[in-house]
């Protein structure tokens, strides 16, 4: 029983290392998808007010 609990504790370490990793890379595109909506939303934004101005 104590080889078992053992290697559950092992593979549950790793498991939760994992899970640990996977959501701090989800979490740092989500901040650069996010950084690159905005800057897509503003750089429309100016490009439609340039066109407006040279009309």
């Amino acid at each position: 029983m104590e080889e078992a609990e053992r290697q559950w504790r092992l593979e549950f370490h790793r498991w939760s290392s994992y899970m640990m990793r996977w959501k701090s890379q989800f979490e740092h595109y989500s901040r650069q998808d996010s950084y690159m909506m905005r800057w897509k939303s503003q750089f429309e934004h100016y490009s439609r007010q340039e066109r407006c101005h040279q009309l």
